[in-house]
């Protein structure tokens, strides 16, 4: 049974580079559907999103269908709004990478695609690490008496 794995590459960089990656994987061109600008080429133009171009399964699916928002999501198996986010995102620039395959193929393509553009924190990010303004803080507002005091479980307010 065929799968569909989908990554949404905002910097189109990074999905060149995933689809390097999967050519490299051993997946084939028919296997791969790629969405992305076709601003300064002859693509078709897609009304309410802009000119994309599409290959693969994503070219046949939106070459079939009327709507294509609801071609995709029927396609790739989301929402018809995450969709249209997609569809968006491809006519300013972005790039969206579909894998059609068997389960453990698409299962290799995620992990492809999820290596790539990601960033790997080494330290503990600062917005996780208490704030100096909570730690002197003796109420939640000074001006509302009906707030009690803090006493860092929150599951008693």
């Amino acid at each position: 049974m065929t799968e569909v794995a989908v990554k949404f590459f905002r910097d189109p960089r990074d999905g060149q580079k995933a689809l390097a990656l999967l050519e490299m994987g051993g997946f084939k061109d028919d296997e791969i559907g790629v969405l992305t600008s076709g601003r300064g080429k002859e693509s078709p133009e897609i009304a309410g999103v802009g000119p994309v171009e599409a290959s693969g399964p994503v070219r046949g699916a939106l070459q079939a269908g009327s709507d294509p928002a609801a071609v995709l999501a029927s396609l790739w198996g989301i929402s018809e709004e995450t969709a249209r986010y997609y569809l968006f995102g491809a006519s300013t620039g972005s790039m969206v990478i579909s894998v059609h395959a068997d389960k453990s193929r698409c299962d290799q393509a995620r992990q492809i695609m999820r290596s790539v553009g990601s960033t790997i924190l080494t330290e503990q990010c600062p917005i996780t690490v208490s704030s100096p303004g909570f730690v002197m803080a003796e109420r939640m507002t000074s001006t509302n008496s009906s707030d009690s005091k803090l006493s860092g479980d929150f599951r008693k307010y």
